[in-house]
């Protein structure tokens, strides 16, 4: 029986030379059919095939993608030469430097975007900064007749934050505008009640406690320690000085407000001729108030000369 002949296999150097003369997509293919561990290897990003221990790869810093040396598409100094410098400077792929290019220009857009966002911003405030110098201008020289025509009767000791005490330099209208909130907001717990016959301040506050229960079906809750008479002393006085009365809280207060017009129905003579629960309004609010029942009034007035005058036929022969 004849043997079958066997080629010799080429052993030392030989060997050595024939296998670098192999590709480096041999080598791969080699490798990964050859290597049960090739599944814990990273995938190469371009040529998805694994990246063998051993063989030279970059690795992206912002994505963590892998890559083969020879899929970059460099020349071999190039490769030589980047990879003795990634060590220092880092390395990032060409996918993520077009993706950070496309984010770098977008965020670019949106700050120019929000500049002028910001411009219009700048020039609202420096109009509305115009408005409240004329508002607070307009409100100083009326402030003294507003005074004078609605509030006669009131020590302006008794307002410290009233309107008037709020017109300050320009300089510090973001106080004078807080002031004015906090004004607003003190004063939406208050009732100003008129005509109510002076007494000490605890048989006032009693009495209006009274005119609520009987008249307006509330007992709301009095802060006694803030209520008070309004302006000083004046013997020579006609009429009472106007009592105000501070709740708990600014609801109590409006409900009160809500009912007052049913202290018009009441079964004592007096109260429903002549005591009147008010809200507390800053001067300027007080002064436009008057003025408005002032106009309606007037229009009351003619409503009712037209009503009574005869028709002009009644005057014919």
């Amino acid at each position: 029986m004849v043997k079958p002949k066997v080629p010799k296999l080429a052993g030392g150097k030989a060997a050595a030379t024939a296998a670098a003369t192999r590709s480096d997509a041999e080598l791969e293919a080699a490798s990964i059919t050859s290597s049960p561990e090739s599944s814990v290897h990273p995938e190469c990003q371009t040529c998805r095939n694994a990246i063998t221990q051993g063989r030279q790869r970059f690795n992206c810093d912002i994505c963590g993608g892998a890559y083969h040396h020879t899929c970059l598409g460099l020349p071999e100094e190039t490769l030589t030469k980047l990879n003795s410098i990634i060590e220092h400077t880092g390395w990032v792929c060409a996918t993520c430097r077009e993706d950070k290019k496309g984010e770098i220009h977008a965020l670019r857009a949106g700050q120019s975007r929000l500049a002028e966002e910001v411009a219009k911003l700048h020039v609202i405030i420096e109009q509305l900064t115009a408005r409240l110098s004329d508002v607070l201008t307009s409100a100083t020289s009326r402030q003294t007749r507003a005074d004078r025509t609605i509030s006669d009767s009131m020590d302006p000791r008794d307002q410290p934050g009233s309107l008037s005490s709020a017109l300050v330099a320009p300089s510090n209208w973001s106080d004078a505008v807080a002031r004015v909130i906090r004004d607003s907001d003190r004063r939406k717990k208050n009732i100003i009640v008129s005509g109510l016959p002076e007494k000490d301040i605890d048989e006032d506050i009693q009495t209006f406690v009274n005119l609520c229960e009987d008249n307006l079906a509330t007992k709301p809750h009095v802060n006694r320690a803030k209520c008070r008479r309004l302006g000083k002393v004046d013997k020579a006085r006609p009429t009472p000085r106007k009592l105000l009365i501070q709740l708990d809280t600014d609801h109590a207060a409006q409900e009160v407000l809500r009912q007052a017009r049913q202290l018009r129905s009441a079964e004592d003579a007096f109260t429903a001729s002549s005591v009147y629960f008010n809200a507390d309004l800053a001067p300027e609010q007080a002064k436009y108030a008057f003025e408005q029942r002032k106009k309606r009034r007037q229009v009351h007035r003619s409503q009712a000369a037209t009503t009574l005058s005869p028709p002009a036929s009644s005057f014919r022969a």
